[in-house]
This record gives C-alpha cells, sequence and structure tokens, in this order.
C-alpha cells in the first residue's frame, strides 16, 4: 500500500515540477534568461524535474539500463544549482554588509 501512495505523490511531484518551468517559460515570454537570478530559478526547478522524472521512469521502467548514470549526472546537475544558489545568497548579503558599513562611513 505505501508504494502506490510513494507512486501517486512521485507522479504529483513530477508533474508539478515539470509544468513549472514550461509555465514560467511561456508566461514570462522567456524573460528570465534576462537575470542571473532567473536562470537560477530555471535550471534549479528544471533539475528538480528531472530528479522527478527519472524516478517514475525507474518505477515504469526498474530496469532500463543506464539509469544509474543518468540519475547521477542530474544530481550532479542539481548540486551545481545548490552551489550557486549558495553563492548567489552570500553574494547578497555581503554587498548588503557592504552597504551598511558605507552608509556607516559616509553619514555626518
Amino acid at each position: 500500500m505505501i508504494y502506490v501512495i510513494y507512486n501517486g505523490v512521485l507522479i504529483l511531484l513530477a508533474i508539478g515540477t515539470t509544468a513549472f518551468p514550461i509555465g514560467y517559460h511561456v508566461l514570462t515570454g522567456g524573460t528570465w534568461r534576462r537575470t542571473p537570478m532567473g536562470r537560477h530559478l530555471m535550471g534549479y526547478t528544471t533539475a528538480a524535474a528531472l530528479l522527478a522524472d527519472a524516478g517514475i521512469v525507474r518505477v515504469f521502467f526498474p530496469d532500463l539500463p543506464g539509469q544509474e548514470v543518468v540519475r547521477l549526472g542530474i544530481l550532479l546537475v542539481a548540486l551545481l544549482f545548490v552551489l550557486q544558489r549558495d553563492y548567489i545568497l552570500f553574494r547578497a548579503q555581503h554587498s548588503n554588509e557592504q552597504r551598511r558599513e558605507d552608509e556607516r562611513t559616509s553619514a555626518p
């Protein structure tokens, strides 16, 4: 019974995570490409969609050759996007600290 629930949740996850990048692209007309955060958001959610989609493939085609290699590649791409998110956050926090320091030193 738990496998039926698991597979149902996995299917819903795959549908939702796959629909987001497609909808985001259509609704924004591709303007997401213009900013680093837009590119990151699209890449990150696409990596999540690929992970869910790979899970679906594994459920329905458990003996399909090469799955582990593909899943490893997807995990590495997802890792790169997580590291990119960490870098974006660090850079944003660091620039805020620098801006506050500049405001303190330039105050009359």
